[in-house]
This record gives C-alpha cells, structure tokens and sequence, in this order.
C-alpha cells in the first residue's frame, strides 16, 4: 500500500507540474504569439512570396510610405522618400529593430490566436499604420545632411509629435544593394542614429561641428564683489571635462558678452549660451519675458 501510495504521489506531481507547465505555455502563447510569429527567423514571412499581407503605412497626410501587393512589400514611389525613411518604416528583411515594420509588426500582420497569419477580413482589421512624421520634411532633412553620416529628428515639443525622423547611411529598401553588408559605406546602416547612435562625442564633433575648440573661450557676467572682471573662475561641482582640467570662464561685463556674441554671429558661427530664466519664465502660459 505504501509503494501504491507512494507511486500516485508521484504521478499527482507530475501531473500538476504537466498542467502547470501546459497553462503557462498558453499563457505565453496568447501574450506573446503575435512577437513569436513575426520574428525573423520565420522566414516565410519576409520572403519576397510571402503570403503574410502587411498592412499599409502612410504619413501625418495619408502619403503611402509602405503596402503589400501580390505578397511583396513596396515602397513609396519617391526614391528619395523611401530612402530618408529606411529607418523609421522598415527594411524588407526586418534587420532594423528599431523600424515601424518591426516593433509594430503584429499590428500590420492584422495577427489573432484564432486565424494567427491567415489573409481574412477580422486580420485586416486596424493593420493599417499612420505616422505622425510628414515625408517631405524627412527628404528636406535627408538632403540637408548632404551624404553625410548622421541623423535628424524634428518634433513638436507641444504635442510630443514627431514629425521628421532621419538617419544616414541609408538605403533604398525597393532596390537592396549586393554589397550591403561588405561595402564600407554601408557600415552601421542597420542602426537608427535618431535613437541609438554610435558616435563618440568626438566623432560627432569631428563630423558634425568641424571647428578649432582651443579658438574660444567661455564667458560669463559675473557682477559680484567676490569675482572681479578680467579673471577666470570655475564651478565647483562642474566637473563634466575631466581630462581638460575642468571648465574655466572669463568673468566680463554684461556689454562686452554682447559685442561678443554679435560678432561671431555676423561672422556665421554659432553662439551657445546658458542662461538662468526662471524668473522670467511663465512655463504653463508659454511665455518668457
């Protein structure tokens, strides 16, 4: 009786331990099927006869930025546009983790636990995708970035919109190039620079700013007894340029700061200031006196 009820108690745990293991698999299943089925390593999903049907992407004016026919997937006609937004829709392939087509992937595919992949009208249901990006400011930024690696996002601080979002190398995703993955300049293409860039702050000053730092000097307007004009101070807690000694400014009148800004802007170059504004500033009315 006792190597009986010895044997039950085993089987009642494997048992438990079965329906236990089953229950969280379903669970699994209807949280996470829709990410399961659109990985890339489900091959027949990406591949150029697919019979997966995404569903259509277009900008903040209904422009058509991506769609599927005959279970191929095109883009926009412009091949400017479909360059400049190689990043924020998507590659055929899904390598780009960060795109439209990739994190938004289950929404597109129209995908339920009932039909999974399956081309019916429940599917299609809310797959399609409208952006908030409008595409002629991403072909501005592209063009403004002249062939240069970098990025570009523009976004209206007012409604957290963005409105353009572009990053270089780039591609045209309707003609993939051969060489992609050998050519130098493809280098880091599958990498949105808006969101996940790879750039050293030196690389990006190297390649973005262009201009001999030990040029200028930092000035602030200090009328106070304890630090007269003409000398250099520095911030006790600013300690952000440790390897240069630390941050020094030149302590001078407010007007000399002026004449000095006004110059080197006539001169077209750029000015960078700090100032402290929170006496001024009225954040909820939007106004600053």
């Amino acid at each position: 009786m006792r190597t009986t009820g010895f044997r039950s108690m085993v089987l009642y745990i494997l048992l438990a331990a079965f329906l236990g293991g089953l229950g969280y698999l379903l669970y699994q299943f209807v949280v996470n099927g829709s990410q399961w089925a659109m990985q890339p390593y489900n091959g027949h999903v990406y591949s150029e006869n697919s019979t997966v049907k995404l569903g259509d992407i277009t900008d903040r004016d209904g422009n058509l930025l991506a769609t599927t026919e005959d279970g191929a997937r095109l883009y926009s006609q412009d091949e400017t546009v479909r360059r400049s937004l190689l990043h924020t829709v998507g590659d055929p392939y899904g390598y780009i983790s960060t795109s439209v087509q990739y994190t938004m992937r289950a929404q597109l595919s129209g995908y339920n636990i009932i039909t999974g992949l399956n081309d019916t009208i429940f599917n299609r249901m809310g797959s399609d995708i409208a952006l908030t990006i409008d595409q002629d400011a991403c072909v501005a930024a592209y063009n403004a970035l002249g062939g240069k690696n970098g990025a570009v996002i523009v976004y209206n601080y007012e409604t957290g919109e963005i409105l353009a979002k572009v990053s270089t190398p780039t591609f045209d995703p309707n003609a993939v190039p051969e060489d992609l993955e050998t050519n130098e300049a493809y280098k880091g293409v599958y990498l949105d620079n808006t969101l996940s860039g790879s750039f050293t702050p030196q690389e990006f000053f190297a390649e973005a700013v262009a201009m001999d730092v030990d040029d200028y000097v930092s000035l602030i307007s200090a009328p106070t007894a304890d630090k007269p004009f003409g000398h250099t101070y520095t911030v006790s807690r600013l300690g952000n340029v440790v390897e240069d000694g630390g941050v020094r400014y030149l302590n001078l009148p407010i007007e000399r700061l002026k004449e000095c800004a006004v110059a080197q802007l006539r001169e077209d170059l750029p000015v960078w200031f700090g100032c402290d504004v929170g006496q001024s500033y009225l954040r909820e009315e939007g106004i600053m006196d």
